[in-house]
């Protein structure tokens, strides 16, 4: 005769014990469907973990729990249900005294908050887990937090101490053997490059990037760099091969559902379409991407598509919609400290007075844009303004000799 067990017999360890190695189970099983991207799958298994971490009253494991359930709704563009997560989390973990844990929450949070355009809260968190991952002795997570504080000063348009920080944070990497975290610092150095006009270096150091991404099948890091090799094509005047890298980014962005992803990739298609002079097509992909941004909370990237809107109703003689739309971007940039899309916009104002006829408004705007562009080592931008600067006041001459 058999004899059967039921949960009377099982004693307060037993139940415990059953517990932790479901939760164990499913939490691995949600991790690898959340590597895998398949979202929905995860979030259902984490949500049963969850379920058993507070059955078996472990604090610890139900912050974990709640932290990876905030990465799929970060991942889907949710960020304020993430946040939320994130928040719930880091009280736990704080109260627990588990610094690990803590750290990797606060970049969780600044990455979020980044993304918003909460830069500075931003670079507060990030500061913060650094400084205890320096305490723990955990290179990995130093490295990773002076890549985001350089992301952070690089934003800001101080390339300078941008790049030193990535060097710092490429140097730990390359001795710890970190492949993906390698070709992303790489990147952001390339990033550098492109935005001092260097667009040689920047190209050698996007495609060093993207063999690595290649090779180790990291599509979200191969479709920004197609991404960024497709702005120097642009920028060279190769619309066709400019466009082709951008919708293959769009593809695997748009597979992935990486929403920030998409909208950048939109709104670089509409730069196309407006040097083309196709202003209806472009509009229709700025106004794609800012729909995008708004929803995402991104303020930095609602300002350059409202700064491009400006731009096409300048194009169309709109000149109140312009303003108002120069001034809205205007007004978000300062408020991030945005100093590069903050110079574009000075300068494109003083394109708009030139147009009005208001020469000595023009001057003032081209000075001072042209001024913060030296500051921030923007040769490109710079060396752009001063040349529709110089081509307005040489037309605006010719028009007075004229009369």
């Amino acid at each position: 005769m058999s004899l059967a067990l039921n949960d009377d017999w099982k004693t307060p360890i037993d139940t415990w014990a059953i517990g932790l190695a479901a939760w164990k189970r499913f939490f691995i099983i949600a991790y690898i469907l959340l590597e895998l991207e398949q979202f929905d799958e995860s979030s259902n298994l984490y949500e049963r973990a969850k379920q058993l971490a507070n059955e078996i009253h472990d604090e610890l494991r139900f912050a974990k729990t709640l932290h990876q359930i905030g990465n799929i709704h970060y991942a889907k563009g949710r960020y304020d249900e993430a946040e939320r997560l994130y928040n719930q989390s880091l009280e736990i973990e704080r109260e627990s005294g588990d610094e690990l844990a803590t750290a990797k929450t606060l970049c969780q949070l600044a990455l979020l908050k980044h993304d918003k355009g909460n830069y500075d809260e931003a670079e507060r968190q990030y500061s913060e887990a650094k400084i205890i991952f320096e305490r723990l002795g955990d290179e990995s997570g130093t490295a990773a937090t002076l890549h985001q504080l350089a992301n952070a000063e690089f934003r800001k348009g101080r390339y300078s101490e941008a790049k030193k920080l990535y060097d710092q944070s490429l140097g730990i990497k390359l001795r710890l053997g970190d492949q993906s975290g390698i070709a992303t610092t790489m990147h952001q150095l390339a990033l550098i490059e492109y935005s001092r006009g260097n667009c040689d270096e920047a190209e050698q150091g996007y495609n060093e990037a993207k063999m690595i991404f290649e090779r180790i099948g990291d599509e979200s890091g191969l479709a920004l760099t197609l991404h960024q090799l497709g702005m120097i094509q642009q920028d060279r005047g190769n619309h066709g091969e400019a466009e082709k890298l951008y919708n293959q980014s769009l593809e695997i962005v748009s597979r992935l559902g990486e929403e920030l992803g998409i909208a950048a990739t939109l709104h670089q298609l509409g730069t196309i379409q407006y040097g083309k002079g196709n202003y209806d097509e472009a509009e229709r992909l700025y106004t794609r991407s800012l729909g995008v941004k708004r929803q995402l909370g991104d303020r930095l990237g609602i300002a350059a598509a409202l700064h491009e809107l400006g731009r096409i109703q300048q194009k169309r003689k709109n000149y109140d919609a312009a303003k108002r739309l120069y001034t809205e971007s205007l007004d978000m940039s300062r408020t991030l400290g945005a100093e590069l899309v903050i110079a574009r916009t000075i300068a494109q104002f003083g394109a708009l007075a030139a147009e009005l006829g208001d020469l000595v408004l023009a001057d003032a705007f081209y000075g001072k844009a042209c001024r913060k562009l030296k500051e921030l080592g923007a040769k490109s931008e710079l060396e752009q303004a001063s040349r529709d600067w110089e081509l307005i006041r040489s037309s605006m001459r010719h028009s007075s000799d004229s009369s």
